[in-house]
């Protein structure tokens, strides 16, 4: 049944309407029980990467996308850290695509849960904290350690996702 997770303090309230029985459930969760589940969408449905664009594919951005057909996934996620849900009509998915800015302290909160992304989720917040540090525009281009350095966690967090799949499809 959809649910509706509205946050009451350090607890999470589940309200959910069962439609062929026409009964109320209420879950109570805490935020802790909230974060693992987040963690296992986001291991399972999710992505965790550095991105590569621009001119001469200089420009580098971290990105966390869960996307799928299912909205209550979708709605806990968006719900649980305040960020807008997206629709992609083309693909008829929900999306929990949170800005640059918010993915610090969502990798943070959710890391200790995750299973199969841990490493990766640690690589994309060495590439924020060192972005962080250095802010760079047109006019003040970063060097070329810098753009070796994000050229070299891009790569690392690459490989962890070829890994991944490989890892989980020979354990099958």
């Amino acid at each position: 049944p959809p649910a509706l997770y509205v946050c009451t303090g350090s607890f999470q309230r589940a309200i959910s309407f069962d439609f062929q029985t026409r009964n109320d459930y209420i879950y109570i969760m805490t935020r802790n029980e909230l974060l693992a589940y987040a963690a296992g969408v986001i291991d399972g449905e999710g992505c965790i990467s550095i991105n590569r664009a621009g001119h001469n594919l200089n420009y580098y951005n971290a990105s966390l996308i869960v996307a799928m057909r299912d909205v209550e996934a979708v709605q806990v996620l968006c719900q649980l850290w305040g960020v807008p849900m997206r629709f992609w009509r083309a693909n008829r998915m929900y999306a929990f695509c949170p800005q640059p800015c918010l993915l610090t302290p969502i990798l943070l909160e959710v890391e200790p849960f995750l299973q199969i992304k841990h490493k990766q989720s640690k690589v994309v917040r060495e590439f924020l904290e060192h972005k962080a540090k250095r802010r760079y525009n047109r006019s003040y281009p970063p060097g070329e350690s810098v753009l070796a350095y994000r050229k070299q966690l891009w790569q690392q967090c690459a490989l962890l996702k070829r890994l991944g799949r490989t890892n989980i499809l020979s354990s099958a």
